[in-house]
C-alpha cells in the first residue's frame, strides 16, 4: 500500500497544472475597466432621469400636504361627527369620530437591486431597496436595478381625510382640494414615462452589470480553486504527510 516516488510525482505535476489553469483563468474574459466605464456613462443617464423622477415624486407628497393643510384648516367647521362611532363630545381636530375618516398615504417610489456579488453563485441575489417616502427625498438617483412607483404606499402615513359639509367655506376647501387631486393626478400619469424610460435604461446597464459580475465571478471562483489546490499540494509536498504513504524502499 502507498505511493511510489512517480505516482506522487504525477500528482503533483496534475496539481500544478490545474494551479496555472486556475491562475490564467483569473485573467482572462473581459477587463472590469472598460466594463465600469461603460456602466459609469449609463449611470449618468439613469441619475439625470432619476432627478427628474425624485422631483415629480416629491411635487406629489407637497401637494399632498397642501391638501391636508385644507382638511386641518376647515374640519372644526366643515366636518361631521358620527355618533355612530363614537360616544360622547367631539373635541375638535381629525378623529376617528368624523365622518368620512381615511388615512392619506404618500407616494413612494422604490429603486429594487440586484447584488451582482462575486461572491454569489447568482447575481440575482437582491439587494438593498431605497425608497423616496414622504415629501423629502431619502432616494439616491442612479442605484438600483429598476425602479417602481407605490401609490398611496400605506408604509407612509401622511395624514388623513373627512368629508367635509355643504357650507359655502366647504364647497370651496373641496374644490381647492379637487384641484389638487388632478394635479397629483396629472403628475403621476408624467412619472410614469419617465419610470419606463429609466428603467428601459437601467435594463441595458443591468446587462453590463451582468457581464462584469461573470468576469469577476470566474475570478473569484478560480481565486477558491486554486486555493483549494494549493492546500491539496501541501499534503502531497509536506514529509510530515508524504512520509505516511510513500512507498519506501
Amino acid at each position: 500500500m502507498g505511493l511510489t516516488n512517480e505516482q506522487l510525482e504525477q500528482l503533483i505535476v496534475d496539481i500544478d497544472r490545474r494551479i496555472g489553469a486556475a491562475d490564467y483563468a483569473q485573467g482572462s474574459g473581459v477587463k472590469t475597466p472598460e466594463l465600469d466605464s461603460l456602466i459609469a456613462n449609463y449611470t449618468e443617464a439613469i441619475e439625470s432621469l432619476d432627478t427628474k423622477i425624485v422631483s415629480i415624486g416629491q411635487s406629489i407628497n407637497l401637494i399632498k400636504n397642501q391638501i391636508l393643510s385644507i382638511y386641518s384648516d376647515n374640519v372644526d367647521t366643515c366636518a361631521t361627527f358620527d355618533n355612530s362611532i363614537c360616544d360622547g363630545t367631539w373635541a375638535g381636530g381629525i378623529s376617528t369620530c368624523l365622518v368620512g375618516y381615511t388615512t392619506e398615504y404618500y407616494d413612494s417610489i422604490i429603486s429594487h437591486s440586484w447584488a451582482f456579488s462575486s461572491t454569489s453563485s447568482t447575481p440575482y441575489e437582491t439587494g438593498p431597496t431605497t425608497v423616496l417616502s414622504s415629501a423629502s427625498n431619502s432616494f439616491g438617483v442612479g442605484v438600483g436595478t429598476f425602479l417602481r412607483v407605490v401609490q398611496d404606499n400605506s408604509s407612509y402615513t401622511a395624514g388623513y381625510r373627512v368629508t367635509l359639509g355643504a357650507g359655502a367655506a366647504c364647497v370651496t376647501a373641496k374644490n381647492n382640494i379637487n384641484v389638487k387631486d388632478a394635479e397629483i393626478n396629472s403628475l403621476r400619469a408624467g412619472i410614469a414615462t419617465y419610470i419606463d424610460a429609466s428603467n428601459l435604461v437601467r435594463s441595458e446597464r443591468s446587462q453590463l452589470l451582468w457581464r462584469k459580475w461573470n468576469t469577476e465571478r470566474v475570478k473569484q471562483v478560480s481565486i477558491e480553486e486554486k486555493n483549494r489546490l494549493v492546500g491539496i499540494r501541501t499534503a502531497f509536498t509536506n514529509p510530515e504527510f508524504t512520509n505516511l504513504y510513500l512507498n519506501t524502499p
